[in-house]
């Protein structure tokens, strides 16, 4: 099963819904006509700001999915009452995990998680990222873990179902990212605990011009709210 195939066709492209879509270095932006935004990592891979993507996406090309997964994002993340606003490490208690794997790396995050003294291992494909384990210790790391915080870029790169597959049934697995639809087609997937994402301001065309310069989280990030939605 495809998630953001299932995404789409809950809410389908139609063109006068939209009103700007961008691609930056960093991130690709939707703003729908309503004023609602949503984004997604490029992981630097570059990606053609072209609308007719939407129209009718191919789901094995990799531009594809970042563009759709920005489109889900602008209607998904307006379209739920939220559990809490606020960071993941203020939503989890993390003091009482002794292992915790981070897939994807969150270089703040992972600073708070080992100042606590939380045994933390981390897994990216950019290795020279440090501290990052091997990509071959992952599965092993995986059933160790109490708890496991994956990216949500792991959507738009089709390494998600995997990552799914190979994760213990009991270990509780949270999504996190600006990149995160808050969907409760996700949420309804047994292993995932929690979806830590991002809403921006209605018409918010500072963080577009960001996003369109090559911006990244750091350079927008005083202008998100973080949401989250859990069981």
């Amino acid at each position: 099963m495809d998630l953001l195939h299932e995404l789409f066709l809950k809410y389908p492209y139609s063109p006068e819904k939209l009103n700007t879509l961008v691609c930056g270095d960093k991130y690709a932006a939707v703003m729908l006509s309503n004023g609602n935004i949503g984004v997604c990592s490029t992981l630097r891979h570059t990606i053609p700001n072209d609308i007719k993507v939407l129209e009718n996406p191919n789901f094995s090309l990799y531009p594809h999915r970042v563009i759709v997964n920005a489109w889900i994002n602008a209607f998904a993340n307006y379209d739920i009452m939220p559990t809490g606003h606020g960071d993941i490490f203020n939503a989890i208690n993390f003091s009482e995990l002794k292992h915790v794997v981070m897939i994807g790396y969150f270089g703040s995050l992972s600073k708070r998680i080992t100042d606590i003294g939380v045994n933390l291992t981390t897994f990216d494909f950019n290795e020279r990222e440090k501290p990052v384990a091997p990509m071959h210790q992952q599965e092993a790391a995986l059933w160790d873990a109490d708890a496991i915080i994956l990216t949500a870029t792991s959507l738009s790169n089709n390494t998600f179902n995997h990552i799914i597959s190979i994760s213990p049934e009991t270990t509780p697995i949270f999504l996190l990212g600006p990149s995160t639809p808050l969907a409760e087609t996700l949420l309804n997937i047994p292993k995932i605990n929690g979806l830590f994402g991002v809403r921006f301001e209605p018409f918010d065309h500072e963080t577009i011009t960001i996003i369109a310069n090559g911006g990244g989280t750091k350079d927008y990030m005083k202008r998100i709210r973080k949401i989250f939605l859990s069981k």
